[in-house]
């Protein structure tokens, strides 16, 4: 198992996820994922060993841009309703799909003969833009430039028993027309690559949803960087401040009694060993004819404190349970005196 995982990229597609998950309202996660791979063996031929790549169908594991995950409305989780991914692929990755159980092999070399002729450039955008274009009486604009990647739509949901064996599922597959199944469909074009039942006993599919704090009710939820909003304000508001008052610190600050110097003291000028000339006072005043200052600020107490309260609410919101309320008021009032 632990191979497999290893394997299949798990610990990579982990790091990525947990990455998602501080940074986006929510992050995603499937897994496993059969596919196509080339693996090493060695073949005794004649005698002699030698090392051979063979096509093995194996288990893997992604993180799933959450920019391309469209959950259905009203869903709390992948698991509800439908739920809609939109992969780009390249020529190589969708001919890796030859071969592998549910995807149409003709299909496949039919999308691969269309984009190699120009075709299917940007065709899922294209679609919506076309729409809004013929919506505000504008001309539909095309595009001539090309694009190495592949946009697919991956829907996974309920879908119509005669849909899927028109899409090309074996009737034997599908015993009620009008049923409604649990299926996995993905399209390029007007093409349907892959039409496939999802065999979980219990329906489940593949797919993994989390967000660093979740909100009862919503698919999306919170990141750390909403979360911890209105504290990064709060720091970067005193750092600023810290950093200004470091400039005014770099220097000293002079006062002059310009009565008591000399006429033509410039007293613009400063440097190091420089001999001052002072006159008199003449009303007999302890008045000094040159001060030098400098005005501290000490920001390091409002630091720590934005740094005390900024740990209190990443650990309140990984608390699956919360804290009690005594403590989280106590803890409070220590991060923030």
């Amino acid at each position: 198992m632990q191979d497999q995982l290893l394997q299949g990229g798990w610990t990579a597609s982990m790091g990525e996820f947990i990455s998602d998950m501080v940074t986006y309202p929510a992050a995603h996660f499937r897994g496993p994922v059969l596919r196509k791979v080339k693996q090493l063996t060695w073949s005794n031929a004649g005698g002699a060993w030698a090392p051979i790549t063979e096509d093995a169908i194996a288990p893997e594991f992604d993180r799933m841009d959450p920019f391309r995950c469209f959950p259905a409305p009203g869903a709390t989780s992948p698991q509800d309703g439908f739920f809609i991914y939109t992969p780009s692929l390249t020529r190589g990755d969708l001919y890796a799909m030859i071969g592998v159980e549910g995807f149409d092999e003709k299909a496949i070399r039919e999308v691969l003969e269309e984009h190699g002729r120009g075709g299917l450039t940007d065709w899922a955008n294209r679609y919506a833009q076309d729409a809004q274009s013929i919506a505000n009486g504008e001309q539909v604009k095309t595009s001539g430039s090309a694009n190495v990647t592949i946009d697919a739509i991956e829907y996974l949901g309920p879908v119509q028993g005669r849909q899927l064996v028109e899409w090309g599922m074996s009737p034997a597959e599908v015993k009620d027309p009008d049923e409604e199944y649990e299926a996995c469909v993905w399209m390029i074009g007007r093409w349907i690559i892959k039409a496939q039942l999802n065999y979980d006993p219990l329906g489940r599919r593949n797919i993994y949803k989390r967000s660093y704090e979740e909100l009862p009710g919503a698919y999306w939820g919170f990141g750390l960087v909403d979360i911890l909003e209105d504290m990064q304000g709060v720091a970067n508001a005193g750092l600023r401040s810290l950093v200004n008052n470091m400039a005014f610190g770099s220097g000293p600050q002079v006062g002059v009694n310009v009565d008591r110097l000399p006429p033509g003291e410039d007293i613009t000028k400063m440097h190091p060993l420089k001999i001052w000339q002072f006159n008199e006072s003449l009303v007999n005043s302890n008045t000094k004819a040159i001060e030098f200052f400098s005005r501290k600020r000490n920001l390091q107490s409002c630091s720590q404190s934005s740094r005390k309260h900024t740990s209190l609410q990443m650990t309140l919101a990984l608390s699956p349970g919360g804290w009690p309320l005594d403590r989280a008021v106590s803890a409070r009032h220590q991060a923030c005196p």
